[in-house]
């Protein structure tokens, strides 16, 4: 049985094939990139690509359908970086069609100069960001929120060790609240049903009856944030095309109740239009939420546990995607050795954040405190 640092191995010869085997030259590649970061001031950036005519028009985005086409670290100005491994790839493809980002602030900056020297590229938003942002501004003006959110985090603190702990609230993630908070709706919901039934004791009804006083505006938030999960679901299962804004029109009308919720849907068809335009005859991939997944895989992969650096284990990212059978890992094992993989990782990773750890803290040998208390104890009975 291979153990698993033998596995490892595997795994990243295979993602290192699949990085440097010959692409396809083609006119309808499209591009998903983003970074990622982690405890050291280097980033990940990864670039993956899928053709359009290779892409059935509805059906979820799976690992199978992209490529993987560049992957590096940056260390310094991240947009100079990125604009490097954008380039790197389209050597390998051609000019591709489209790129598809969250519009973070490092990647942006990059595609802008992409675009500014190929003219025919479109840089296309992610819709789950986008919609998010939205629903964001919205509740962000919302005091009410801010007052929920500030008691959840409080009450979560109090429940997480007592006796009511499985009535605890989802954890509000700070950086991506606003793409997760319908957990925490939802939760708040659930528990508003209890205490209105009386399905629950008497002490546990006040410890969270200040629920009921946010009844109204949970509602409101809840159907908001349904509108934003079907605009979504909708551009992740069809993607972008020229009448995509008018099925969410459809869509949303049944939604709507409240005057936020007007106001909500006006700005997400506003937000379709504009790409629904760009669109044409052909469409857009809509979401780069499958470039998210894989940093989550990569997060598996290396076991990565919040203060831990990038090692080679990023290029066995590479093997999760694409096709891959018996034919391809033989391909792969027989055209990447250890030592290739092992050149790959000096010159792309260098020094690890564990190694470089490791240098700084070398911890001194150990004085065998057996041996020493027994030469005290001899040297007492020699002198007694």
């Amino acid at each position: 049985m291979p153990s698993h640092t033998t596995v490892r191995r595997w795994t990243n010869r295979v993602g290192l094939f699949h990085l440097i085997r010959e692409k396809d030259k083609a006119d309808d590649w499209c591009y998903i990139v983003d970074n990622s970061v982690r405890i050291e001031n280097r980033k990940l950036c990864l670039v993956i690509g899928l053709r359009l005519s290779k892409l059935k028009k509805e059906g979820y985005l799976a690992f199978e359908d992209v490529e993987i086409l560049e992957i590096g670290l940056i260390n310094g100005k991240a947009t100079q970086a990125v604009q490097k491994f954008l380039e790197l790839a389209i050597t390998k493809t051609g000019i591709p069609l489209q790129i598809c980002s969250d519009q973070g602030p490092d990647v942006v900056p990059a595609i802008k100069l992409i675009m500014s020297k190929y003219s025919s590229i479109k840089h296309i938003p992610d819709t789950i960001h986008a919609t998010s942002n939205i629903l964001k501004r919205m509740l962000v003006k919302n005091t009410k929120w801010e007052e929920f959110a500030k008691k959840v985090s409080e009450v979560k603190n109090k429940l997480k060790q007592s006796k009511y702990s499985a009535l605890c609230p989802p954890q509000i993630r700070g950086k991506s609240r606003f793409l997760n908070c319908g957990v925490v709706i939802d939760w708040a919901l659930k528990v508003i049903s209890l205490i209105e039934n009386q399905d629950i004791d008497a002490e546990i009804a006040i410890k969270l009856g200040w629920l009921l006083d946010y009844k109204n505006d949970i509602i409101e938030i809840d159907q908001m944030i349904k509108m934003v999960q079907l605009v979504n679901e909708l551009v992740r299962f069809q993607r972008i095309t020229s009448t995509t804004w008018l099925t969410a029109e459809m869509l949303l009308k049944d939604e709507v109740i409240t005057k936020k919720g007007e106001k909500l849907q006006k700005e997400i068809l506003e937000f379709l239009k504009k790409l629904s335009s760009m669109a044409g005859e052909s469409y857009l991939i809509g979401s780069s939420e499958i470039i998210e997944s894989a940093f989550g895989k990569l997060k598996s992969l290396d076991r990565e546990c919040g203060n831990s650096g990038f090692t080679s284990s990023v290029l066995g990212l590479g093997a999760c995607f694409g096709k891959l059978d018996y034919k391809v890992v033989k391909q792969a094992m027989e055209s990447v050795s250890d030592k290739t993989v092992m050149e790959w990782k000096l010159e792309k990773i260098g020094e690890t954040h564990q190694n470089k750890r490791r240098r700084l803290l070398k911890s001194k040998k150990t004085e065998n405190l057996n041996i020493k208390l027994t030469r005290i104890l001899e040297r007492n009975q020699a002198i007694a």
